[in-house]
């Protein structure tokens, strides 16, 4: 039987050169075991807001593709651009803390039609004591980048986090 391995070396970059504006950036490069390889790259423009209400916003462009497309097995298309729109709100209230997190775009693979994607997510957090902290989040995405089987992803966590 043969396993697929797969080594991946990546370098991420964020740069607030102005008080309410983050660029950044990301590339991956990836060795797999039956000689092929992924690049990917990605970057965006935030607005960033700060305060009782945090508020980041802007576009983001990824783009990714492979040295031998679909070898079978796994997902490797031959390219593939997304260009989406961040919105993020974040907030506390005493000991709780709400976040929401949401993305929407078009996706374009070779070889397949443009896709309209999305991404929500909701996260609610509580601080129970000095050190403890649990939180519950709930999400949905349509993207092939974030199921690479089936264009759509929903999930629910739940956490818990101490220090000590």
């Amino acid at each position: 039987e043969k396993h697929l391995t797969f080594n991946q070396a990546s370098v991420s970059a964020d740069w607030r050169f102005a008080r309410k504006f983050t660029l950044g950036g990301s590339g991956i490069f990836g060795d797999y075991s039956d000689d092929n390889s992924k690049r990917s790259a990605s970057g965006h423009l935030y607005w960033n807001r700060e305060g009782k209400i945090k508020i980041l916003t802007g576009p983001t462009l990824t783009y990714m593709d492979f040295s031998n497309p679909y070898p079978g097995g796994y997902w490797a298309p031959d390219w593939v651009r997304n260009g989406s729109w961040r919105l993020m709100v974040e907030t506390r209230r005493g000991r709780m803390t709400f976040k929401f997190d949401g993305t929407a775009g078009l996706e374009k693979e070779l070889g397949s039609e443009t896709l309209t994607v999305v991404g929500l997510s909701g996260r609610m957090g509580w601080r129970l004591g000095d050190r403890t902290f649990a939180s519950a989040e709930a999400g949905y995405s349509r993207s092939r980048f974030t199921s690479a089987s089936g264009y759509n992803r929903k999930f629910v966590g739940l956490s818990f986090k101490a220090m000590f």
